[in-house]
């Protein structure tokens, strides 16, 4: 780094001493200091180098690094030119590498390279001085200079492994302190779900006699860990491998059969806006496949409590329900009271928080496709800006222009039309802002045997069953048509004459052979002889909610049978005493037809 003063025919009192943060110090050692010494100016500034580099990497995957090879290229970085120009009075100092400066100081201070200052009333001409000063105050700094040429690093590896897996990577960037890595992922399909246990073994009578008295005391510890290890996956059981088969398929929530079940109930209720608890006695809420969202009731513990969720400038406020570990989200859309001899309860009611895609959060309006639209992109349409997303397990299909118009519907009223024409359902999730269109029954009766469940339940968790006969005439075949846009079909049971026709379907969006064979698997599925069967258990670890449309595998101690879920309620009672119970009933269809 070169420095060029304009004049050299004065000499600095006392070093001179120039820190750039980038390397060490660089001192100039001057003569004597003549009378009334002046005090220095110092500054500094930290420069930034922009890097450039290129990374040629060739390797093997490396698992055992052998015959290293390192070249490496580099430039080293040419000196740099500083021009360095001051005309100042006296301020504070400013350690910045700030283009111009400006300042002024007192009639005993003195300057810095190219300086007019005054001292004892005499006027001295000085060039290149430095000076010390009490208080070292800033000035006009015109400063230029070049930076140095882009450091370029070449760095080529090359090495071997014992697998030979090749790789290739180039790279460039222009940073500092950039930092490229390089990560391998292995993925394929996900494991088959496994839950494994160890086998209970009814252990026989036991019986241990002591006769030291001076032994220490001792802990025996059962825990069955020695017994034959055995995995459940789809209804049965078997023998556990070393690796599991990669089949990719749904978690399936499973309860163990047990002699007890320990369960710790927990039921709380907060003001979702600001997490404001209420204290609530008592919770109930019902869904069905007839429901797009549920409706709940609870009862608060005091009309405090109830107060809490008082309409907020006429708009009903969010509630959150957690029970046994589940969230339930909801809108406390009315509050009542009932009075009686000796007591007064205040009642919060609503429904899920779908209902604000529903009146009277939403003013119904006239609503039809303009051009020709796929379902999910009709969707797409209604729910643009509105937050919510939806998962669309049903066959998609064409809807020409038109064929959707519905002249008073609001957002989840189009949702509904569309899933029902497809022989569809809306569940909307009890949580978060998520819409599941689905299969009315998710398999028929003549596939039900082989179908995968969402659920096992065994009767250890059964409370109490039931059930009532729900015989139809065994249909074999229905005729599907839609409107003046619309395909007409005959849909019959594989394997069948379709001779036992059931009543015929007519809907404006059954445009497509796809919505109409989906239509009448759904009207088919339930056709024979069958039962509405009503079982009464808890939620609990391993059983959870169970939504509407969602097939069960239920495990009585004489038979094991499927059934699709109905609808669901839950009930959650705080007694007298304070103790807590919570019930869900399921409600489903079961066929007897082969």
């Amino acid at each position: 780094m070169i420095f060029n003063f304009n004049n050299h025919s004065y000499q600095p009192p006392i070093p001179l001493l120039f820190n750039f943060g980038v390397g060490g110090v660089v001192v100039i050692e001057p003569a004597d200091p003549p009378p009334n010494t002046i005090a220095p100016l110092l500054f500094s500034y930290k420069q930034t180098q922009r890097v450039d580099s290129d990374f040629d990497i060739e390797y093997l995957q490396p698992a055992e690094q052998e015959n290293p090879l390192f070249q490496t290229n580099w430039q080293e970085v040419k000196p740099t030119i500083v021009y360095l120009a001051t005309d100042f009075l006296h301020i504070e100092q400013t350690n910045s590498a700030t283009v111009k400066m400006q300042w002024s100081h007192k009639a005993d201070d003195a300057t810095d390279l190219t300086t007019i200052y005054r001292e004892a009333e005499a006027l001295v001409n000085g060039l290149v001085s430095l000076f010390k000063h009490s208080k070292v105050l800033a000035a006009k700094l015109q400063t230029s200079y070049q930076l140095p040429p882009k450091f370029e690093t070449a760095f080529k590896f090359g090495y071997q492994d014992l697998k030979a897996q090749s790789i290739h990577y180039n790279a460039r960037f222009n940073h500092v302190e950039q930092v490229t890595d390089t990560t391998t992922i292995v993925w394929g399909p996900v494991p088959y779900f496994h839950i494994c246990h160890h086998q209970y073994i009814q252990p026989r009578r036991v019986v241990f006699n002591f006769w030291d008295k001076s032994l220490p005391s001792t802990t025996f510890n059962f825990d069955g860990q020695q017994n034959p290890k055995v995995c459940v996956t789809g209804g049965s059981y078997f023998v556990p491998t070393t690796s599991a088969p990669t089949i990719d398929k749904p978690i399936i929530t499973t309860v163990y059969r047990r002699r007890v079940h320990t369960v710790i109930h927990s039921l709380k209720c907060y003001r979702d806006s600001d997490n404001t608890q209420v204290h609530i006695t008592s919770f109930n809420m019902n869904t069905s496949r007839d429901q797009w969202g549920f409706s709940f009731a609870m009862q608060c513990a005091s009309k405090g409590e109830a107060n809490k969720l008082a309409h907020v400038n006429g708009e009903p406020v969010d509630v959150r329900i957690e029970l046994n570990g589940h969230i339930i989200r909801g809108i406390a859309e009315n509050i009542s009271r009932t009075k009686a001899f000796g007591s007064n309860k205040y009642s919060v009611s609503g429904r899920s928080i779908a209902a604000r895609l529903a009146e009277p959060f939403e003013i119904p309006t006239a609503y039809s496709n303009s051009s020709a639209m796929n379902a999910t992109q009709i969707i797409d349409d209604v729910l643009t800006g509105t937050g919510w997303t939806y998962t669309f397990d049903l066959t998609d299909w064409l809807i020409p222009a038109g064929a959707l118009n519905l002249q008073s519907a609001s957002t989840i009223d189009v949702i509904a039309t569309i899933a029902k024409a497809a022989g569809g359902i809306v569940i909307a999730d009890t949580d978060f802002k998520d819409i599941q269109l689905l299969p009315r029954n998710k398999a028929p009766y003549w596939t039900l045997g082989q179908a995968t469940e969402d659920h096992q339940i065994n009767d250890s968790v059964i409370l109490n069953i039931s059930d009532d006969p729900a015989n139809t005439p065994l249909y074999n075949a229905v005729f599907v048509r839609g409107e003046q846009q619309g395909v007409s079909t005959k849909i019959k049971r594989s394997g069948t004459q379709g001779d036992k026709l059931a009543a015929d379907v007519v809907d404006p969006l059954i445009t497509h052979i796809d919505a109409a064979r989906q239509r009448g698997t759904s009207e088919l599925a339930e056709a024979g002889k069958g039962a509405n069967i009503k079982l009464t258990t808890t939620i609990m670890n391993g059983l959870p909610l169970i939504n509407p449309g969602a097939l069960i595998a239920v495990d009585e101690s004489a038979e094991q049978y499927k059934l699709v879920c109905d609808s669901t309620s839950v009930s959650a009672q705080v007694n007298q005493r304070g103790l807590l119970t919570v019930r869900q009933s399921i409600t489903g269809y079961r066929s007897y037809e082969q």
